[in-house]
């Protein structure tokens, strides 16, 4: 059984979604548990695997945000409980506090993995301190670096730590990219903490010297826009 926020298309989402795929594909009976409701556009699921989507109202005070944690931690315990699991295998860091609490009076081993850099990035500080609490709980931790492992192991020396790159798919037939020039390919969701602002600053500093080369950013996300004003307004 796996569980994460949503099914949104970033990157976490995706390698929820083809490790589910992959896994059923080979045979085991798989449950994705998401707390958001079904939304259009989200990453497909292989029609064998079980997806539980849960409904829970978005707060508007802090009372309804204790509630729908509460409801949120209940909604995903049962889910679980239902699908019998084997082993439970949580996504980024306030849907894993959220899992183990709901996991806490069982016995089912629960993996959770960290697709943030949680060196850089910390979640609220209630979540911080809660994952601080409850990831001694946890099975084992998944991280994508060997620098994320070495915080996890300082963090939580008494829960098992690995480093577990993203998997990538083969490449899909079809015509191939060309772009005319040499030329530096970012990709990535176009949100602020992927840096692509920085990345047009810095080839704005050195592209008088490099004339022949070009930057591809390719990618969607709430700015695109503003990189796209960006870079017009740096004459790239």
């Amino acid at each position: 059984t796996t569980v994460i926020d949503s099914l949104q298309r970033a990157g976490a989402e995706r390698v929820m979604v083809a490790l589910c795929n992959e896994w059923s594909r080979l045979g085991h009976h798989v449950t994705l548990i998401t707390l958001a409701p079904r939304k259009a556009g989200e990453f497909e699921l292989d029609p064998k695997v079980a997806r539980v989507a849960l409904n829970i109202r978005l707060p508007h005070s802090k009372f309804e945000a204790i509630r729908s944690v509460t409801r949120e931690v209940f909604g995903v315990r049962r889910a679980i409980v239902r699908s019998h699991p084997d082993v439970v295998l949580s996504f980024n860091d306030v849907t894993n506090v959220k899992t183990l609490l709901a996991t806490s009076t069982t016995r089912i081993p629960v993996f959770v993995a960290e697709h943030g850099n949680p060196l850089v990035l910390s979640p609220p500080p209630i979540w911080d301190r809660l994952r601080k609490w409850t990831y001694g709980r946890a099975a084992g931790i998944v991280m994508l670096t060997e620098d994320a492992r070495v915080w996890a192991q300082q963090a939580f020396p008494h829960t098992p730590s690995v480093v577990m790159p993203n998997p990538i798919r083969p490449v899909c037939d079809g015509p191939a990219l060309s772009f005319g020039a040499p030329t530096i390919v970012a990709i990535g969701r176009l949100c602020d903490q992927k840096g692509f602002d920085i990345l047009i600053q810095a080839f704005e500093q050195c592209a008088a010297k490099l004339p022949d080369w070009q930057v591809a950013i390719v990618g969607s996300g709430p700015l695109r826009g503003q990189l796209e004003q960006q870079a017009v307004a740096a004459g790239l």
